[in-house]
């Protein structure tokens, strides 16, 4: 490893779900340690974050005292009580360092934004993030020998979600917080706490909904007997609707070819 990546801030991670392990093997593979507290969690979560080289700690002040970053991405009834955890271990140290808490939960941008001040009211030297994730977990689609030919800065062999955030400096006072937003793919959406929040309930209520409509559609035009000719219609007039249709189904074939 490179005196480059050696100096790179360790990244906090709550928790290591799906999406937690994909970000975590990311920014493993751009050089950061990834740190967890693993105090309380099953042995299926020990287990991937060790797959996922996650640093295990055992608890959430050690979490808070060796980490510049804290990144929540938990349920979203968790979402309050998970920022809780962290100002209540930040206030037991002394220190003045400042850390970030980036919270990436679907939550409303009411409650984000009550997390936030909830935060604030704390005075402790935390700056907060509102995030949100567009997209899957991230995932290395290159093979072994591509990536050893390219850079080992270059994130272009993942697939990588999209991050807005808002509320923030975009992590100015981090050394490498240029680095951490362009690995993560963030993109600083607003001044304002609760935009990124917002941003993600509009994003999942269209394409969660298209899926819907769609699901509803083709289930009702298979029972009428008239999928395929729905679909040569769609195809014909709007082809880019019918493939993100077919892709977006679950279970439904490209073609109807049903009993």
């Amino acid at each position: 490893m490179s005196a480059t990546f050696e100096s790179l801030p360790k990244i906090g991670l709550l928790s290591i779900g799906d999406m937690g392990v994909g970000i975590a093997k990311l920014l493993a593979a751009n050089g950061f340690t990834v740190a967890t507290n693993i105090s309380g969690r099953s042995k299926d979560t020990i287990g991937r974050a060790r797959d996922a080289e996650v640093e295990l700690l055992e608890s959430d002040v050690d979490l808070v005292r060796q980490s510049s970053v804290i990144l929540s991405i938990v349920p979203p009834k968790d979402a309050e009580a998970t920022a809780t955890r962290i100002t209540d271990a930040l206030a037991g140290l002394e220190t003045t360092k400042e850390l970030y808490f980036v919270d990436l939960n679907a939550v409303a941008p009411s409650t984000v934004k009550a997390i936030a001040a909830s935060v604030k009211r704390s005075n402790l030297p935390i700056q907060f993030v509102d995030g949100s994730i567009l997209g899957h977990p991230p995932k290395k689609t290159s093979t072994d020998a591509a990536t050893e030919s390219s850079s080992s800065n270059d994130s272009s062999d993942w697939y990588r979600p999209s991050i807005p955030i808002s509320g923030s400096d975009g992590f100015s006072s981090l050394p490498f917080g240029k680095k951490l937003i362009s690995v993560l793919n963030m993109k600083q959406i607003s001044p304002d706490i609760g935009a990124a929040s917002g941003l993600k309930m509009c994003f999942a209520s269209l394409s969660k909904g298209f899926t819907a409509i769609a699901t509803q559609s083709f289930t009702t035009a298979h029972n009428l007997g008239v999928l395929d000719a729905l679909k040569d219609e769609i195809g014909t007039l709007y082809p880019t609707m019918l493939a993100n249709a077919e892709k977006s189904v679950p279970g439904m074939p490209p073609k109807a070819g049903l009993g």
